[in-house]
């Protein structure tokens, strides 16, 4: 049986970012405000047609599964119980995910008609970025590690390289790759149509639009560095049709740019590198004449606290076998912030990693290849 893991975390986190999204909304009553949850509601339909055991049950399961029900019944029982009576093969496979060990997700009051997140509900927003659309680019990412490393690296560039596309743009990358059944899905996931009233974003080349004539896109220097008026910005070509969805944007294509200007300052250097090493342990590995190499990971933080916070705990790269290794962050955001590296090296406790600027990273590559030509 093929199964789509990636599903039932979308359908989860719908149903938990719904819940939370009901809670916040001013008017309860109005539709938009459970539509999220709703969606949840679907997606969890859709997967018992296709994967709940009893048969001669299935009619009168599916018509018991409502959004009335799964507030008062589901969410307030185990999430292992939402699937009694599911697949035996589909149970064993949702045992591996984190979300399937979950308790009640709310606690309900009969008498007042309302509910309230439970301690794990919160939890799993809180580890999912309190951002929805973070699970599409862990869907996108859990997709890929499946990939061949030679596979994995096309498809990262692909999406970094093309926040939007048409319909040719992904037919000549699947006939590029063989019409690879894995990366089709993968496409599949990444984008969705283009909305419409959206522009071309100046800044990342994303969709931008406009809400009380205040820009929004995917990452905050789009609204701070490219404010302009509506009649100045350019709408987008008739030929694009998709749209990468916002966390795989916000997450993937956007930070994958600095990753590869690294790249592209290493190739007009004539020197040896590779990108996202044993399926994106970390972003680049550059290697000299000697052998030596250097490990390093680029980031797009904006805040130096939040960053300090992340690399703290990030003993996978900072247990990479290199000689050297460098968070290396563009020079935009370190100006944006009195004292961003300071802040996050401290958090680093003199380990042998650190945190630089892309423009001084720069400067310390010429310097030590230089070291190479001189001998």
């Amino acid at each position: 049986m093929e199964l789509n893991m990636a599903e039932f975390e979308k359908m989860f986190a719908c149903i938990a970012f719904g819940l939370q999204s009901k809670l916040r909304a001013e008017d309860q009553e109005h539709y938009k405000t459970g539509l999220l949850f709703r969606q949840g509601v679907n997606l969890y339909s859709l997967l018992a047609l296709r994967y709940y055991s009893k048969e001669e049950m299935l009619d009168e399961y599916l018509n018991s599964i409502n959004e009335s029900k799964m507030i008062r019944v589901n969410c307030t029982n185990p999430v292992k119980e939402w699937f009694v009576g599911w697949n035996h093969e589909v149970v064993e496979r949702l045992e591996k995910l984190a979300f399937y060990h979950l308790g009640a997700l709310i606690i309900c009051s009969e008498k007042r008609n309302s509910y309230q997140l439970t301690g794990e509900c919160e939890d799993y927003l809180n580890a999912s970025e309190k951002d929805l659309s973070s699970i599409d680019e862990h869907i996108v990412f859990s997709e890929m590690k499946d990939l061949s490393q030679e596979y994995y690296v096309d498809m990262r560039r692909f999406l970094i390289e093309h926040p939007i596309i048409s319909t040719l743009d992904k037919k000549e990358f699947l006939i590029a790759h063989e019409n690879d059944d894995k990366c089709g899905k993968i496409i599949g996931y990444a984008y969705e149509p283009i909305p419409s009233d959206v522009y071309l974003c100046p800044n990342c080349g994303w969709t931008l639009s406009l809400i009380s004539q205040q820009p929004r896109c995917c990452h905050h220097d789009c609204a701070t560095k490219f404010f302009t008026l509506r009649e100045k910005l350019k709408p987008l070509e008739m030929k694009y049709e998709y749209r990468l969805k916002k966390g795989v944007m916000k997450y993937i294509s956007y930070p994958g740019r600095a990753e590869l200007e690294i790249k592209s300052f290493c190739d007009n250097l004539a020197l040896k590198n590779e990108l996202w090493p044993e399926h994106d342990l970390y972003d680049i590995k550059i290697t000299f004449s000697d052998g030596t190499s250097w490990g390093i990971d680029a980031k797009t933080y904006g805040n130096p606290y939040l960053l300090s916070q992340s690399i703290k705990t990030d003993f996978r790269f900072q247990s990479v076998r290199s000689e050297r290794r460098f968070y290396v962050i563009p020079d935009s955001i370190v100006e944006s912030k009195k004292d961003y590296l300071k802040i996050c090296n401290d958090a680093l406790d003199n380990r042998s990693v650190k945190c630089i600027s892309m423009g001084a990273f720069y400067k310390k590559l010429k310097k030590e290849i230089g070291k190479y030509v001189r001998n």
